[in-house]
């Protein structure tokens, strides 16, 4: 199953976008009600969690500068088919040394 989380960098940067949108999933599969979706929650956890423990969050930011924040393109964090978590530009996805 593909899981793909879309990121607003009009604010903050990669990294602190990727772990807000992991406070905000954890927060909702604790929630009393979300059964129905935890599935779902548990996959994107787990893509944020490998991204925020293995993403070079610094040397993104100083490659790709529309990852520093103030960025209104399209960004997403997906799963590729290979199993592992990237990220997404307008449709593309940047180079693969991101990898700590």
């Amino acid at each position: 199953m593909v899981t793909v989380i879309r990121l607003d960098l009009s604010a903050h940067c990669v990294e602190t976008e990727i772990r807000r949108q992991y406070n905000i999933r954890i927060s909702r599969y604790f929630k009393a009600g979300a059964s129905g979706d935890k599935a779902d929650l548990e996959r994107e956890i787990e893509l944020l969690l490998e991204a925020l423990e293995n993403f070079d969050f610094k040397r993104l930011r100083s490659r790709h500068s529309f990852l520093a924040g103030s960025s209104h393109d399209d960004i997403r964090l997906i799963r590729d088919a290979g199993g592992r978590a990237r990220i997404q530009h307008n449709g593309n996805i940047i180079d693969a040394d991101h990898y700590l």
